[in-house]
Protein backbone atom coordinates (compact mmCIF):
# COMPACT_ATOMS: atom_id res chain seq x y z
CA UNK A 1 0.00 0.00 0.00
CA UNK A 2 1.16 3.16 -0.68
CA UNK A 3 1.21 5.57 2.01
CA UNK A 4 -0.70 9.06 0.93
CA UNK A 5 0.89 12.46 1.01
CA UNK A 6 -1.81 13.83 3.42
CA UNK A 7 -5.25 12.58 4.51
CA UNK A 8 -6.15 9.13 6.03
CA UNK A 9 -7.53 5.91 5.23
CA UNK A 10 -9.95 4.57 7.77
CA UNK A 11 -11.35 1.10 7.91
CA UNK A 12 -14.42 0.32 10.63
CA UNK A 13 -12.66 2.97 12.49
CA UNK A 14 -8.97 1.93 12.44
CA UNK A 15 -6.64 4.01 10.91
CA UNK A 16 -4.93 2.07 8.17
CA UNK A 17 -2.25 4.58 7.97
CA UNK A 18 -1.60 4.46 11.71
CA UNK A 19 -0.90 0.99 12.10
CA UNK A 20 2.55 -0.50 11.86
CA UNK A 21 3.57 -2.20 8.92
CA UNK A 22 3.16 -6.27 10.61
CA UNK A 23 -0.15 -4.87 12.09
CA UNK A 24 -1.53 -3.34 8.75
CA UNK A 25 -0.23 -5.96 7.04
CA UNK A 26 -2.42 -8.56 9.48
CA UNK A 27 -5.49 -6.02 8.88
CA UNK A 28 -5.63 -6.07 5.23
CA UNK A 29 -4.88 -9.75 4.82
CA UNK A 30 -7.86 -10.32 6.72
CA UNK A 31 -9.88 -7.42 6.35
CA UNK A 32 -9.61 -6.22 2.63
CA UNK A 33 -9.33 -7.93 -0.67
CA UNK A 34 -8.78 -6.79 -4.23
CA UNK A 35 -9.78 -7.34 -7.36
CA UNK A 36 -6.79 -5.63 -9.56
CA UNK A 37 -8.04 -4.70 -13.74
CA UNK A 38 -4.59 -6.79 -14.57
CA UNK A 39 -5.73 -10.24 -12.65
CA UNK A 40 -1.79 -10.03 -11.15
CA UNK A 41 -2.10 -13.59 -11.12
CA UNK A 42 0.79 -16.32 -10.66
CA UNK A 43 1.22 -17.96 -14.03
CA UNK A 44 2.56 -20.92 -12.90
CA UNK A 45 -0.26 -21.80 -10.61
CA UNK A 46 -3.58 -23.66 -11.70
CA UNK A 47 -6.60 -21.74 -11.31
CA UNK A 48 -7.33 -23.25 -7.32
CA UNK A 49 -4.10 -22.70 -6.66
CA UNK A 50 -4.24 -18.95 -7.29
CA UNK A 51 -7.33 -18.47 -5.50
CA UNK A 52 -6.18 -20.92 -2.48
CA UNK A 53 -3.21 -19.13 -1.72
CA UNK A 54 -5.12 -15.77 -0.25
CA UNK A 55 -7.28 -18.34 1.53
CA UNK A 56 -4.31 -19.86 3.19
CA UNK A 57 -2.38 -16.72 3.65
CA UNK A 58 -5.25 -15.37 5.63
CA UNK A 59 -4.97 -18.45 7.87
CA UNK A 60 -7.82 -21.00 6.00
CA UNK A 61 -7.20 -24.81 6.39
CA UNK A 62 -5.59 -26.20 3.23
CA UNK A 63 -9.15 -28.32 3.27
CA UNK A 64 -11.14 -25.47 3.41
CA UNK A 65 -9.71 -23.17 1.06
CA UNK A 66 -9.36 -26.47 -1.47
CA UNK A 67 -13.36 -26.55 -1.22
CA UNK A 68 -13.98 -22.75 -1.41
CA UNK A 69 -11.76 -21.90 -4.36
CA UNK A 70 -13.10 -25.04 -6.18
CA UNK A 71 -16.92 -23.44 -5.30
CA UNK A 72 -16.11 -20.50 -6.32
CA UNK A 73 -14.20 -20.79 -9.37
CA UNK A 74 -17.30 -23.46 -10.25
CA UNK A 75 -19.67 -20.44 -9.80
CA UNK A 76 -17.69 -18.22 -12.03
CA UNK A 77 -17.23 -21.01 -14.97
CA UNK A 78 -13.93 -21.45 -14.55
CA UNK A 79 -11.40 -24.67 -14.69
CA UNK A 80 -9.96 -25.03 -11.51
CA UNK A 81 -7.39 -27.48 -12.13
CA UNK A 82 -5.43 -29.23 -14.77
CA UNK A 83 -4.50 -25.93 -16.69
CA UNK A 84 -2.01 -23.50 -15.65
CA UNK A 85 -3.39 -19.85 -15.39
CA UNK A 86 -1.04 -18.48 -17.83
CA UNK A 87 -3.07 -20.36 -20.58
CA UNK A 88 -6.39 -19.17 -19.25
CA UNK A 89 -8.28 -16.19 -21.34
CA UNK A 90 -8.51 -12.78 -20.06
CA UNK A 91 -12.14 -12.80 -19.15
CA UNK A 92 -11.28 -16.38 -17.25
CA UNK A 93 -8.28 -14.79 -15.81
CA UNK A 94 -10.42 -12.03 -14.86
CA UNK A 95 -12.67 -14.55 -13.14
CA UNK A 96 -10.15 -15.94 -11.56
CA UNK A 97 -8.78 -12.98 -9.91
CA UNK A 98 -12.21 -12.55 -8.84
CA UNK A 99 -12.22 -15.59 -6.79
CA UNK A 100 -8.95 -15.30 -5.24
CA UNK A 101 -10.70 -11.81 -3.87
CA UNK A 102 -13.80 -13.16 -2.46
CA UNK A 103 -12.64 -16.17 -1.22
CA UNK A 104 -11.75 -14.88 2.12
CA UNK A 105 -15.24 -13.08 2.36
CA UNK A 106 -13.88 -9.57 3.55
CA UNK A 107 -15.41 -6.87 5.32
CA UNK A 108 -13.43 -4.44 2.06
CA UNK A 109 -13.89 -5.51 -1.73
CA UNK A 110 -12.22 -3.15 -3.61
CA UNK A 111 -12.58 -4.02 -7.28
CA UNK A 112 -10.73 -2.33 -9.89
CA UNK A 113 -12.18 -2.86 -13.41
CA UNK A 114 -13.70 -6.11 -11.99
CA UNK A 115 -15.69 -6.49 -15.31
CA UNK A 116 -13.44 -4.94 -18.02
CA UNK A 117 -12.42 -7.88 -19.87
CA UNK A 118 -15.33 -9.83 -19.78
CA UNK A 119 -17.91 -10.53 -22.75
CA UNK A 120 -21.29 -9.42 -22.12
CA UNK A 121 -22.27 -12.70 -20.36
CA UNK A 122 -19.56 -12.68 -18.22
CA UNK A 123 -19.76 -9.31 -17.32
CA UNK A 124 -23.50 -9.75 -15.75
CA UNK A 125 -22.07 -12.78 -13.86
CA UNK A 126 -19.35 -11.02 -12.21
CA UNK A 127 -21.34 -8.17 -11.64
CA UNK A 128 -24.14 -9.79 -9.95
CA UNK A 129 -21.42 -11.57 -7.73
CA UNK A 130 -19.56 -8.45 -6.77
CA UNK A 131 -22.24 -6.40 -6.28
CA UNK A 132 -24.54 -9.48 -4.19
CA UNK A 133 -21.14 -9.06 -1.60
CA UNK A 134 -22.75 -6.38 0.68
CA UNK A 135 -26.31 -8.22 1.18
CA UNK A 136 -24.33 -11.66 1.22
CA UNK A 137 -21.64 -10.91 3.97
CA UNK A 138 -22.18 -7.66 5.26
CA UNK A 139 -19.08 -6.57 3.47
CA UNK A 140 -18.79 -3.50 1.40
CA UNK A 141 -17.37 -2.84 -2.30
CA UNK A 142 -15.92 -0.27 -3.72
CA UNK A 143 -15.55 -0.62 -7.33
CA UNK A 144 -13.99 1.66 -10.29
CA UNK A 145 -15.61 1.39 -13.38
CA UNK A 146 -16.14 2.50 -16.93
CA UNK A 147 -19.27 0.67 -17.50
CA UNK A 148 -22.13 2.73 -16.90
CA UNK A 149 -24.56 -0.13 -17.01
CA UNK A 150 -22.31 -1.37 -13.94
CA UNK A 151 -21.81 1.52 -12.35
CA UNK A 152 -25.76 2.38 -12.30
CA UNK A 153 -26.66 -0.92 -10.66
CA UNK A 154 -24.70 0.14 -7.47
CA UNK A 155 -26.17 1.19 -4.55
CA UNK A 156 -24.15 4.96 -4.97
CA UNK A 157 -22.19 5.62 -7.78
CA UNK A 158 -19.56 8.63 -7.93
CA UNK A 159 -18.12 10.32 -10.91
CA UNK A 160 -14.40 11.41 -10.68
CA UNK A 161 -14.16 14.75 -12.24
CA UNK A 162 -10.59 16.07 -13.16
CA UNK A 163 -10.39 19.97 -14.14
CA UNK A 164 -7.08 21.01 -15.02
CA UNK A 165 -5.02 22.91 -12.63
CA UNK A 166 -7.50 21.88 -9.86
CA UNK A 167 -7.63 18.44 -7.44
CA UNK A 168 -10.19 16.21 -8.40
CA UNK A 169 -13.66 15.89 -7.06
CA UNK A 170 -16.25 13.99 -6.79
CA UNK A 171 -19.67 14.30 -8.14
CA UNK A 172 -22.69 11.99 -6.68
CA UNK A 173 -24.59 10.51 -10.13
CA UNK A 174 -28.30 9.97 -9.26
Amino acid sequence: MVTPSSGDITVNGESVIRMRSAARRDFLRHTVSMVFQHGELIDELEPSENVEVAALLAGQSRHDARQSAAQLLSDLDVQATGILTRDLSGGERQRVAVARALITKPQLVLADEPTGSLDAEFRDMVGDLVLSIPERWGSSVLMVTHDPDLAARADSSYRVVAVPGESSRWEAVA
